[in-house]
């Protein structure tokens, strides 16, 4: 298993992950996925929800571009506005609430590369979402996530998909 070194109870179980998934990781230890079954899921102790203020932040770098999505990491339910991710589509960094579609997400354009890992955070204070890379601001939207615990995983979408191709 992950074990949470936060001290909140939210250890993780991987999910088609092998011993070579364990590497070196810019602080500690990574992990890397293979775009395809490689996920973790975790507990969402003491994660917020509803329009409360929260971060999502991680290290990652991507394996390929593909004109699919790819999500590092995410938690809350698959309807509109009700999740927090980090992730990707081609080469553009996706940040958002879920629904795309339906402007709940922030976009990055020309963004990802193959050869740089990127820190990066997703903050949401309840009613302004903003994007990072470093301690740069990237974007900041207006945003209406009210997120529903149900999921929490590394490696893919709360929608069950979208895996990632790198490591986090």
């Amino acid at each position: 298993g992950y074990k949470d070194s936060s001290g909140n109870g939210n250890d993780g179980t991987g999910f088609s992950m092998t011993s070579d998934s364990d590497i070196p990781g810019v602080l500690g230890k990574g992990q890397t996925f293979d775009g395809s079954s490689d996920y973790i899921s975790f507990g969402q102790n003491d994660l917020s929800d509803g329009y409360n203020e929260r971060t999502l932040s991680l290290w990652a770098k991507m394996n390929t571009i593909a004109s699919l999505y790819h999500h590092a990491a995410g938690y809350g339910s698959p309807s509109n506005g009700k999740a927090m991710f980090i992730g990707a589509k081609d080469d553009i960094l996706l940040g958002g609430g879920y629904g795309g579609t339906a402007g709940y997400d922030l976009e990055v354009d020309n963004f990802w590369n193959t050869t740089e890992a990127k820190h990066l955070a997703l903050t949401y204070d309840g009613s302004q979402a903003k994007l990072y890379k470093g301690d740069t601001e990237l974007l900041s939207e207006a945003q209406n996530w009210n997120l529903a615990k149900d999921k929490a995983y590394i490696g893919r979408l709360v929608n069950d998909s979208d895996y990632w191709n790198g490591w986090v």
